[in-house]
């Protein structure tokens, strides 16, 4: 079962639509800058967090005053860190690939009976929480911040007086361990406004500072946020981006208009075309020829289509003409022979032996004549099926004076160019197909020529060719037959047993070695009688 091939229309529709789509799917490829996106609103998340944890710090500093270092083991636990000394740069570390991805952060969970905030945080959180609500208006992080017992002494939230031992980011920064984690985000019924820009992300980038102050902490500042996601990013540059897709989408409508006259409309009328071709309409060959538009390689090959169209059409032609002649040349014999059958069979009995060897006699003839017409035959089929091959260089000289000698007829004689213009007569010719050509050129000249006495076989070079000519000083071709010489079965000596193939033979032999067999005027031959010329490819001389 033959499967259905798509039509090129289609093809290119489809490449079309594929080209369109491609910015379209890279979106889902985007995981790179989502992850840019998630980095990005951790070091914003850092720098904030710095900035609070410096402010806590420095409001610890007023709050203590002279008594400054008496008081701060009060207010805070030693922890066994290096984190504030020197420089304390923190590069960003979440990734969407490789970070682990938590479950949302536990709620803040009550005090238990007797636990209290340290009265020194409380006091300062309650300054600086004023600062975090107006902070978070542009920032849109939720911050908290605890003493070292984990409580909540200031929030950008309604949970104060909560603590978040819960929470490991909150854990880890107690022991003065700055961390960062990338967490589910909670479904929550309400959220609060300055969420609602979020809401298409499902996570949520938690980063912990600890703050603390000659090795002794002072407390942590936990900010979130859920970072902007590609649709997000895509949709703050949705102007930007319909732009693009419509110059996208023209690019694409042009380039399908484009390659539609260019090569599928041109295409289509090809086909069209080389159909009704194969049908032998010859009016298509001059539609061919006028142009079909398109590209450079469909003009070549709609050239090649003529080309292959004239070519069927002169074969059709040769086929029907060389049908016609093979029905005549067969049709003569045939009924000389039915005739001669069915004389002797009505009268056998009545005839001499004399006349029945006349009839026998004649008989022989006309078999023998559709014999050499079928030998013939099948030689000119594979004279017209050979196929063009590499053939060995000749030097023509050498090989003319060797036939002429293998010849040993005192008619025919070589004129040859002198031993010093001898050199650069070689061609890439197939010698047995030369010496066939030759030789029945010789023969016809003995055959046709009338009383013959002398033939001059003789080669001569130009720039790029070689001419061998057979001439002969008979009685010539006539007006009215130099232009049959060459025409399948035209022959002047039928009595002779002559088929009128033998010129034909030799003139598809030399074709399919790119050489031509030529027929020359009356007169070109100073010997009076027909003259007929070989022209052969020369190799350039080096």
């Amino acid at each position: 079962m033959r499967l259905a091939r798509p039509s090129l229309r289609l093809i290119l529709i489809a490449v079309n639509v594929l080209v369109l789509t491609l910015p379209l799917a890279g979106i889902g490829v985007l995981r790179l800058y989502e992850s840019a996106l998630v980095r990005q609103t951790e070091s914003e998340l850092i720098a904030q967090g710095a900035f609070v944890a410096a402010a806590y710090r420095n409001a610890f500093h007023r709050a203590l005053g002279e008594t400054r270092d008496a008081e701060l083991a009060q207010h805070s636990v030693d922890v066994k860190t290096n984190s504030d000394a020197g420089l304390r740069y923190r590069p960003p570390v979440l990734d969407l690939v490789e970070s682990r991805r938590l479950p949302p952060q536990p709620d803040p969970e009550p005090l238990r009976p007797g636990t209290r905030a340290d009265d020194l945080a409380y006091v300062i959180g309650q300054d600086i929480e004023a600062v975090l609500a107006d902070a978070q208006r542009t920032t849109l992080a939720a911050i908290r911040v605890v003493d070292y017992q984990g409580i909540i002494v200031a929030s950008t939230g309604d949970d104060r007086y909560r603590h978040l031992l819960a929470t490991e980011e909150v854990r880890l920064a107690l022991d003065g361990v700055a961390t960062s984690r990338l967490r589910e985000k909670a479904e929550r019924p309400e959220q609060h406004a300055l969420d609602a820009i979020s809401r298409t992300n499902r996570l949520r980038a938690f980063v912990a500072t600890p703050v603390i102050d000659d090795g002794r902490l002072l407390g942590a500042v936990l900010l979130s946020r859920t970072p902007a996601n590609i649709v997000q990013a895509l949709y703050a540059k949705r102007a930007l981006l319909t732009r693009a897709a419509l110059l996208l989408l023209a690019v694409v409508v042009f380039i399908a208009l484009l390659t539609s006259r260019t090569i599928v409309r041109p295409l289509g009328r090809l086909t069209d075309l080389a159909r009704r071709t194969a049908r032998g309409d010859s009016s298509a060959i001059e539609a061919i020829d006028s142009g079909v538009g398109g590209s450079a390689e469909i003009s070549e090959l709609g050239a090649q289509i003529a080309d292959m169209g004239r070519t069927l059409d002169q074969r059709r032609r040769y086929v029907e003409e060389f049908a016609r002649h093979v029905s005549h040349e067969f049709k003569t014999p045939l009924t000389a022979l039915r005739g001669a059958i069915e004389v002797i069979e009505d009268h056998g009995g009545d005839m001499s032996g004399d006349e029945l060897a006349g009839f026998l006699g004649n008989m022989s003839e006309d078999v023998a004549h559709l014999q050499k017409l079928t030998e013939r035959l099948l030689v000119l089929a594979k004279a017209d099926m050979a196929r063009p091959r590499a053939a060995p260089t000749i030097e023509l000289p050498a090989f003319i004076d060797a036939l002429v000698a293998r010849r040993n007829d005192p008619r025919i004689r070589a004129a040859l160019p002198a031993n010093d213009q001898a050199p650069g007569f070689a061609a890439p010719v197939d010698d047995t197909v030369l010496t066939a050509a030759i030789e029945q050129l010789i023969d016809n000249a003995l055959q046709h020529g009338g009383e013959v006495n002398r033939i001059c076989v003789s080669v001569e070079r130009d720039l790029s060719h070689a001419r061998i000519r057979v001439a002969d000083d008979g009685t010539g071709i006539s007006a009215g037959n130099a232009g049959k010489v060459l025409t399948p079965f035209f022959s002047t000596a039928r009595e002779s047993g002559g088929t009128g193939l033998g010129l034909t033979i030799a003139e598809r032999l030399l074709r399919n070695q790119q050489c031509e067999l030529r027929l020359l005027p009356s007169g070109a031959s100073e010997l009076g009688g027909a003259s007929f010329e070989v022209v052969l490819p020369l190799i350039p001389a080096r």
